[in-house]
């Protein structure tokens, strides 16, 4: 399959010509910003689009320059869609508790009994649910686009690490395409995440993407924000 893969010697397919001084002017002009990202959305009701605002792509081709899990806790599952969560986490090892007047859970992820199979609503899922951030940078942009995957499509990213890994590659290694795929359970019907490797980049192309996404590690990890606009179709 390998030897089938086109290679890209280019990292980003956009212009590479920029000046110091306008690179300058951009890091004093974000510091102290809060940094957010385009938002690419997994669909409901199984639709095959993305919802990325004024754009409903099929496909998100491109290098991933970082991903992470994350949980998040609504005391509350009926105000889920824009609230904050009561207790979040930026690694899916700590959860830190944003809502004070809220009894809930803080501290060890792993050993929160919210955290456990069975605690979701009538005994089905997580009360609290994982989820993970990709970031893909995509053909012809600058930005990465963040998309959140739900629980459901967790297992076939996690698949595709495992297949990368067999092949010595990095995520930032290789062009990626995520489709989506429609599923059934019971009465729900949903999206599921798919990951293909489309492409190899060439060495310095690869050293460059592995820079950036070393850069982008440091930013996202300490940013110390979760920000969810959908929830799941169900946890399962």
């Amino acid at each position: 399959m390998a030897n089938e893969l086109k290679i890209r010697d280019t990292f980003m397919a956009v212009s590479q010509d920029v000046d110091n001084e306008f690179e300058r002017e951009m890091a004093e002009q974000m510091a102290g910003a809060q940094m957010s990202f385009p938002r690419a959305k997994v669909p409901s009701g199984g639709l095959l689009v993305f919802d990325c605002g004024d754009d409903n792509p099929k496909t998100l081709t491109g290098v991933i320059v970082e991903q992470h899990p994350f949980n998040v806790f609504w005391h509350d599952p009926t105000v889920i869609n824009g609230a904050v969560p009561d207790c979040s986490s930026v690694d899916g090892m700590h959860g830190i508790r944003s809502n004070p007047n809220i009894e809930g859970p803080s501290g060890n992820c792993q050993n929160c009994e919210l955290n456990r199979w069975g605690s979701g609503f009538g005994g089905r899922g997580k009360a609290c649910s994982n989820k993970k951030a990709v970031y893909i940078l995509r053909d012809g942009e600058t930005v990465p686009t963040e998309l959140n995957l739900p629980a459901t499509s967790i297992k076939p990213f996690d698949q595709y690490l495992s297949f990368l890994r067999q092949s010595n590659k990095l995520l930032s290694d290789v062009v990626t395409e995520i489709s989506l795929e429609r599923q059934t359970k019971g009465d729900n019907t949903y999206s599921v995440c798919r990951f293909t490797r489309v492409a190899d980049l060439g060495e310095a192309a690869k050293l460059e993407a592995r820079a950036y996404a070393r850069s982008m590690r440091g930013m996202v990890r300490s940013n110390g924000f979760v920000e969810v606009e959908e929830e799941d179709p169900f946890n399962v």
